[in-house]
């Protein structure tokens, strides 16, 4: 209950009202009107942006907020394409307090004025410096994310770029999201950056994007999976002592669809199903493919001639225990965080109002991936730390032979 209090002392006090004379159930249903109200509006605010929609009474939930359970009426619209951005994400039943609900109004892009019309509707005097000030706390909390020191060894790091579509000097620009999520050497995941750069994906901006990481105190990677972007292989070779790469398999089975005719096409993907299931080394399952692609060079010659090329980095995997195998031959871990960053932007109709708001939102969701993943154990955790420890110590010796 102490952060319903704390969240209803606040509004109380700057509504100069006696805090003693407030009951329990009082504060329960100021709360839970506060709420409501918050709702309510951005409902009204959803609708004028979407003239073809119409409100369609409300639905009962119940929220936890540290212990003490809130009864509120959720505003329905008949499309459901409406959810209140106040509320926790979906599933989740746990309210956070007065300061986060700020952030969610801030990412549902409320400016400040807004929200102090929001609470103010409500009879709760929130000043414009108050306002301020969780802005500021806000904006602090991103900059040490983007700036905080990182480990100097991390086990596996996915990453991939997603194009977006963000409002930049009034009008709609294409961008990509970076996103690099890695696992540590405790095998405990972690989100090692996001960068929104305007224009096409690129190897020199990755190059900038790994230099970064590279500042803030990475050293060692010992496992990148990521798609066969031109150049990213001898980039991450450059930057990176010795990496392993791992070529991600649903990329290069989408690419060889792309450039081979069907039949041909699903022959080349059986096989590498058929090596990826095999007991061959990474080596091996490399040559045994490459020899498999000679039939083909003569007919495809510059696509096969590549893919060929590629062989070392599309079986990297079979270097790892096997129970490994599905999660580090893909960049799926990382795709699945894109898909929800889809699924915000399809709520903001296709593409982000500014750069501020896209950057609380990519923070929130971080903040919001990473405490799910401390709840979630991965079974990274409890078997493979070991191994990753000592793949880095027979690595460091190597390094220090060829040196």
């Amino acid at each position: 209950m102490k952060q319903t209090i704390d969240f209803v002392k606040y509004l109380i006090k700057k509504n100069d009202i006696s805090f003693d004379s407030i009951s329990d159930t009082m504060i329960h249903d100021l709360y839970s009107d506060f709420l409501n109200t918050v709702m309510l509006a951005e409902r009204t605010n959803y609708l004028n942006n979407n003239p073809d929609d119409v409100g369609n009474g409300y639905r009962p939930k119940n929220l936890q907020t540290a212990g003490d359970n809130i009864d509120i009426e959720v505003p329905r619209t008949r499309s459901k394409n409406f959810r209140p951005a106040i509320l926790p994400p979906p599933y989740q039943r746990y309210l956070p307090n007065y300061k986060e609900l700020v952030f969610n109004l801030m990412a549902a892009g409320n400016s400040k004025a807004q929200i102090r019309e929001i609470f103010n509707n409500m009879g709760f005097i929130l000043s414009e410096s108050a306002i301020d000030e969780i802005s500021k706390e806000l904006s602090i909390k991103i900059q040490d994310f983007k700036n905080r020191q990182l480990p100097e060894d991390l086990a596996v790091l996915f990453i991939d770029g997603k194009y977006i579509s963000v409002k930049q000097d009034n009008k709609v620009q294409e961008a990509v999201l970076y996103i690099l999520l890695g696992y540590d050497l405790d095998a405990k995941k972690h989100i090692l950056g996001y960068y929104v750069l305007f224009g096409k994906e690129t190897i020199s901006q990755w190059k900038k994007i790994f230099n970064d990481l590279i500042n803030r105190g990475l050293k060692n990677v010992l496992l990148f999976v990521c798609d066969n972007l031109s150049g990213m292989t001898g980039t991450l070779d450059v930057l990176f002592d010795k990496p392993d790469i791992q070529l991600c398999l649903v990329h290069i089975k989408r690419n060889i669809r792309k450039n081979i005719p069907t039949t041909d096409a699903e022959i080349i993907i059986s096989k590498i199903d058929e090596l990826k299931t095999s007991n061959l080394s990474a080596k091996q399952a490399a040559n045994s493919f490459r020899e498999f692609l000679k039939s083909y060079l003569k007919t495809y010659k510059n696509f096969i001639s590549k893919l060929s090329d590629d062989a070392d980095f599309i079986f990297t995997f079979l270097g790892y225990p096997q129970q490994l195998h599905k999660t580090i031959s893909t960049t799926n871990p990382v795709e699945s965080l894109n898909n929800q960053i889809e699924k915000l932007a399809t709520k903001y109709e296709g593409y982000f109002q500014s750069m501020n708001i896209l950057d609380i939102n990519l923070f929130l969701l971080k903040s919001r991936w990473e405490l799910a993943w401390k709840k979630n154990v991965s079974p990274f955790i409890a078997k493979f730390s070991s191994f990753f420890r000592k793949k880095l110590f027979l690595k460091g010796n190597n390094l220090k032979e060829d040196a």
